[in-house]
């Protein structure tokens, strides 16, 4: 399908290695890792746990078998390792392996799974998150066989749909913390009630720390706080009275080290803070007063990854067991250490992306994408990367030492990537209305005329693209296109000002700044105004869609998991009225509330959309439901127009990462096709 010799094309990703979850301990490394079975499309793929010296050495696999291993976990003492194992479309359970390496054993069973886990400190048991097998929304008639669909659900709160979740995305099911003995027995309940809780973490006094909202209304604007329990899963109390919540925590000595919001309302329009809470043993409410920030935002956007950068192709996606947080700016996204509030990995300049982190003492590891060579900075504008990095490879997640003035490689996962040629890779900035917008552009390799123009806009709003382009910018490139990633306003790389400028403004704001690059590439001779396309994911998805309707200076486009209609995505999506309070969109409860949202829908001007239209959607995507999208297809159908919509069965929002494999290669084959079919012209070189 790449019409330049080398290239990276999608049949590449059946090899594609990359490592995700991260735990220390001494010299003791374990990580995920997860690559397809074989070099056959049969949709097979696997993650399992490898280890590799803190020091240096060899990498090699810890488990093996048909499972999807998640959530390493090292004893105190440097012996075992805990970890979640699913097997085919069995709930994740708890298993166990000796180090240096044994066969692996099962801890404990429980009917619905388990989502997390954390030692002891005498590492005697373990604390697991599970759902409660049981579920009051659950109705079922007397003597109906337990195999069978219940007879009813019952609902009272809007909190029942979770993307990426089994069952289709439903979440039913409270989840609560257990004790288990390691060396076998019943697990023991710490936890119950009609709230979930979540990260469980434990201090070296054995108590549990845990996420909640416990509130009767939280459903509604979810803020939930830290809270401890006693070994034995009394003395129940709040740790943190954020009013817009905790998004991460940290246990260290006497002192919480908490990310999240201090305010109420628009947490889209801050970043997050990192804070200093002291633990009070004798107190039982906590003063908002007595936080210290860790860290000045100043123009930088703290948060985690998963919404910093749209890189789920790597597989670089939040890795929710890992004590990680992260400062960006102009397209870096660097790790902090959760303890100590140091910015870590400065030695790389700002080409680093980081999807894990994981610490013990002064030992540091990450999973890094290195945008450019260590020290090499930010590309001024206009000035080629290409080179920087040795290969392709050199953008593919590693893990990384950090112990030094710059990172140290560990292993060589991306290997998977060498024999292929690199695109040509640079930055630039163009005039905008609100000022300049940053972009990445991707060039087919080896300086070869592209044959066409894409604009790739990010999901979020507030992500970024950033210094290491995604794996469709580089199929695209090596099948002849030029991609453009820009950096709108609603993006984290100029920080909190630079995101509030959209605001409520999206359709309006967003839509000029992209005109606007279109006008640069256009007048700079980047593109040929005749041949342009667009194409994004999300709310990346939404402004294609959007777009289409208010200019048709687009030969062709693609919108995968988008909005559609703002007033239904405002009832339909897992996210809930609270997204569009933190995006300041408003809600359909007014007359002008409605009128609002009805204006920044798609669906408004559908019918002057021209633009021949591929839409792609995971079929079981919580966040942007199908049946959003569906309504832009039937009306485009109805109106005639060229539209093609493809549905991806039991897929989740970001299906660009954990799709099974032989759908993501169809995706990118699909979209590089219709641009083929919309945009390329026969000899256009």
């Amino acid at each position: 399908m790449s019409d330049v010799p080398g290239a990276l094309t999608p049949s590449d990703l059946r090899r594609q290695s990359t490592p995700g979850q991260l735990a220390v301990r001494g010299d003791t490394v374990v990580y995920t890792l997860r690559h397809a079975v074989d070099s056959t499309v049969d949709g097979s793929e696997r993650i399992e746990l490898w280890t590799v010296p803190f020091a240096g050495g060899e990498a090699r696999a810890l488990t093996h078998g048909p499972g999807r291993d998640s959530c390493p976990r090292i004893d105190p003492a440097g012996t075992r390792v805990a970890f979640l194992r699913s097997i085919g479309d069995a709930p994740a359970q708890i298993w166990l392996v000796d180090l240096p390496g044994s066969d692996a054993r099962a801890v404990a069973d429980f009917p619905r799974g388990v989502q997390d886990v954390a030692w002891s400190p005498d590492g005697a048991s373990l604390i697991a998150l599970a759902e409660d097998a049981d579920s009051p929304r659950i109705i079922r008639s007397p003597g109906l066989p337990g195999d069978r669909s219940p007879t009813a659900i019952r609902l009272t709160t809007i909190d029942w749909r979770a993307d990426g979740e089994p069952d289709g995305g439903l979440r039913l099911h409270p989840r609560h913390l257990h004790r288990v003995p390691v060396t076998g027995g019943v697990p023991v309940r710490l936890t119950s009630g009609a709230w979930s809780a979540s990260r469980p973490r434990v201090d070296s006094s054995g108590r549990v720390y845990f996420l909640a909202d416990l509130r009767a209304d939280s459903d509604l604007d979810p803020t939930p706080q830290v809270h401890r329990i006693d070994p034995d899963g009394t003395g129940m109390r709040a740790m943190t009275a954020l009013a817009g919540g905790v998004v991460r925590y940290h246990v260290t000595g006497q002192r919480l080290r908490v990310l999240g919001h201090t305010t109420a309302g628009r947490p889209d329009a801050e970043p997050a803070r990192w804070l200093d809470v002291p633990i009070a043993a004798t107190r039982n409410s906590v003063d908002t007063a007595e936080y210290d920030d860790i860290l000045e935002p100043d123009s930088l956007w703290t948060g985690v990854l998963g919404d910093e950068t749209d890189l789920h192709e790597w597989n670089l996606e939040l890795d929710d067991c890992a004590e990680l947080t992260t400062v960006s700016r102009d397209g870096s996204t660097v790790p902090v250490d959760a303890a100590t509030g140091e910015v870590l990995a400065e030695g790389a300049g700002r080409g680093v992306i980081c999807g894990a982190l994981a610490t013990d003492g002064g030992r540091r590891v990450a999973v890094l994408a290195m945008g450019r060579s260590a020290g090499s900075g930010a590309a001024p504008a206009g000035e080629s990367s290409a080179g920087a990095v040795a290969g392709p490879a050199g953008w593919a997640p590693d893990l990384y030492a950090l112990d030094g003035v710059a990172p140290r490689r560990l292993t060589s996962h991306g290997a998977w990537l060498n024999g292929h040629r690199q695109p040509d890779w640079q930055r630039r900035e163009f005039p905008g209305p609100a000022g300049p917008i940053a972009a990445f552009i991707v060039e087919p390799p080896g300086g070869m005329r592209c044959r066409a123009t894409i604009l790739d806009l990010h999901g979020g709003p507030t992500g970024q693209w950033g210094v290491v382009p995604p794996v469709e910018a580089i199929l695209l490139a090596g099948a002849g296109y030029r991609v453009v990633l820009p950096n709108i306003r609603g993006s984290i790389d100029r920080g909190p000002d630079w995101v509030a400028a959209l605001g409520g403004a999206w359709g309006r704001a967003d839509v000029a700044d992209v005109l606007a690059v279109l006008d640069g590439l256009v007048e700079g001779s980047l593109a040929d105004e005749d041949r342009i396309g667009v194409m994004g994911l999300s709310y990346g998805g939404f402004l294609v869609q959007y777009l289409l309707g208010v200019t048709n200076r687009f030969a062709a486009a693609v919108a995968e998991n988008g909005v559609s209609n703002q007033v239904f995505a405002w009832a339909a999506s897992d996210l809930g009225p609270s997204y569009n309070r933190s995006a300041n969109l408003g809600d359909p409860l007014t007359a002008d509330g409605a009128r609002a949202l009805w204006d920044a829908s798609p669906l408004k001007n559908v019918a002057q959309i021209r633009t021949p239209l591929l839409l792609l959607q995971g079929g079981d995507d919580r966040t942007c439901p199908a049946a959003d999208n569906e309504q832009l297809f039937v009306a485009l159908r109805a109106l005639h127009r060229d539209v093609e919509y493809v549905i991806y069965p039991e897929e989740s929002h970001l299906m660009q990462a954990t799709g099974r494999p032989d759908r993501r290669i169809d995706r990118h084959e699909r979209v590089i096709a219709w641009f083929d079919t919309h945009l390329a012209v026969a000899g256009a070189r």
